[in-house]
């Protein structure tokens, strides 16, 4: 009885060695041949079924843009506003940056009724109207810190754009802005055209290059 359950044991071992082999010398034979060009581009197209896809038909240009305004920062207005933020003190950096912010009122208050947002528009007019009067030209926020007219989100006309259906578009870095899309570069300068500094300087060139690059280095700072 022994001897017959040893001898069953030892086919049993034998079969497992014999088929442990084959399975081993199968996966040798399929792993060293050679894949053919059909399978690598399945493979390719799987690939790019599982990792997305970047829309980026102006790469090109992009590209260009993209390392100017990363050579113009670092050469230019990097250095330029660290020393202004160490002449100009932070307080008086903060005042400009109220008074800009107020003066672009219209860009908000029409974006928000083009949204339907009416209580953020009423929201924005008041700020501007007590800013403008009691916070000397927005120098100063009394509408938030007085009465508690704190600012809503910024809306801006690709948002608006946004909400009526207008898609996206393509990605598009933008010269001194930087990244953006299609729709939000028209939206950029549509309200350009609503504000007041656009009609302030449009006659003198100087005049609205020294607005701009006076407040974008501020800001940076």
């Amino acid at each position: 009885m022994t001897f017959r359950l040893g001898r069953v044991v030892a086919r049993a071992a034998l079969f497992f060695l014999l088929g442990w082999m084959l399975s081993a010398c199968g996966s040798l034979r399929s792993d060293s041949a050679p894949i053919s060009l059909e399978q690598q581009w399945a493979d390719e197209e799987d690939a790019l079924l599982t990792e997305p896809v970047v829309y980026d038909p102006l790469e090109s240009v992009n590209r260009k843009i993209f390392l100017f305004n990363d050579r113009l920062y670092f050469w230019a207005f990097n250095p330029t506003a660290t020393a202004y933020a160490k002449v100009v003190p932070k307080d008086v950096r903060g005042s400009l940056n109220r008074a800009v912010d107020n003066l672009i009122f219209p860009v908000r208050f029409c974006n928000c009724l083009l949204q339907g947002k009416v209580r953020g528009a009423g929201v924005e007019l008041g700020r501007f109207t007590v800013n403008t009067t009691l916070g000397l030209a927005g120098l100063t926020d009394p509408a938030a810190d007085v009465f508690g007219l704190e600012p809503p989100p910024v809306e801006d006309l690709g948002q608006s754009l946004g909400v009526h259906g207008v898609g996206t578009g393509p990605y598009l870095c933008l010269p001194f802005y930087g990244p953006s899309n299609l729709r939000d570069a028209a939206g950029l300068f549509g309200d350009r055209l609503i504000t007041p500094a656009f009609y302030l300087t449009a006659d003198d060139f100087a005049a609205g290059s020294t607005y701009y690059l006076t407040d974008l280095v501020n800001r940076l700072s």
